[in-house]
């Protein structure tokens, strides 16, 4: 049913958002194997640094044979999904191209935006707080953990109740990203901040390394608290909204029956985030440093919010056209 696609979407995202608790735990377990680890066999050891590497092969490897041995898809109304009549296809009209652009130019800009700073928060903190490695990798699973506890509960609060169903997804969608906006902002290195970074020639044990990166010298030191607080509040608080806002949204762009190649679409928009954020933010922190990272961030939130609020009266579901009643005399 249409009305419960919001609850489909909680539970189909949620199992990502269960990922995000757990991956972090597991990563503070896998501190306590240490640089040498445990010796499985011949050369192979497994240490803090390739642990969660194993755990993720053996899960992918599970999911595999179970997707295989357990599931079995059955089609309720007919036997293909192609075998829509043409009556239905004529009864839709096309759909609203630029706001199928603005819902996947959306879960790009979020993904990116996560995996940029996913990418970066290691470093990121040993650098701008002047922590050791593992102090570093260790309040950031904290903060990962917390996160995903947070956004599960909204996940869970999704699929057992009928709020999803009530939420303006425009607005919500608006203010979510709004609130990524003043994240990036709390959290710029701003030049009137006292404060500088530590700087030093060891960037190994914390501070800022000067020998590697010649944008140390005078770099404002960012708020801490407003960096793991904001966090969890963007990323545990506003992404369960946007994801199941947005993408509930997309779904009832187009006919409801037969969606492959949109829902593709929509799922490139974010592997292309995955692709690009990584190495695109970590070639910019690398030469010029962070403040020109957050400023791409912004300026990425800033167009996709002025997007939703500009075109806010196309951002609606696609409903069929009224069929023709015909009467008899």
């Amino acid at each position: 049913m249409s009305d419960d696609r919001a609850k489909a979407m909680s539970v189909f995202i949620g199992g990502r958002a269960l990922g995000l608790i757990l991956g972090p735990g597991l990563q503070l377990i896998f501190l306590f194997f240490g640089d040498t680890g445990l010796h499985l066999f011949g050369p192979l050891y497994i240490h803090s640094h390739n642990a969660a590497a194993f755990i993720s092969m053996i899960l992918n490897i599970s999911a595999i044979v179970a997707l295989y041995t357990l599931y079995h898809e059955i089609e309720r109304n007919g036997n293909s999904c192609s075998q829509r009549s043409i009556e239905d296809d004529e009864n839709w009209p096309c759909p609203d191209k630029l706001a199928m652009f603005v819902c996947m130019l959306t879960r790009y800009c979020q993904n990116f935006t996560y995996y940029a700073i996913e990418t970066l928060a290691p470093a990121f903190i040993m650098m701008m707080f002047n922590m050791e490695r593992d102090a570093a990798v260790g309040i950031m699973s904290v903060v990962f953990f917390i996160s995903g506890v947070f956004a599960i509960t909204l996940y869970s609060t999704f699929i057992f109740s009928d709020i999803a169903r009530k939420l303006n997804i425009g607005k919500v969608n608006t203010a979510s990203l709004l609130i990524f906006s003043i994240y990036i902002l709390a959290t710029y290195q701003w030049p009137f901040i006292p404060k500088n970074v530590v700087v030093n020639t060891d960037g190994t044990h914390g501070g800022c390394d000067y020998s590697l990166y010649s944008w140390c010298l005078g770099l404002p030191k960012a708020s801490q608290e407003f960096f793991y607080i904001g966090y969890i509040i963007s990323f545990g608080g506003c992404v369960p909204f946007i994801n199941v806002g947005d993408a509930t949204l997309y779904s009832k762009l187009f006919n409801p029956v037969g969606q492959a190649l949109e829902q593709s679409l929509y799922d490139v928009s974010q592997i292309f985030a995955r692709v690009v954020a990584p190495v695109l933010c970590t070639a910019i922190y690398s030469s010029f440093g962070p403040q020109r990272v957050w400023e791409l961030l912004f300026s990425q939130l800033f167009f996709v919010t002025a997007l939703w609020i500009a075109f806010a009266h196309r951002m609606i579901p696609l409903r069929p056209k009224p069929r023709p009643v015909f009467y008899l005399e």
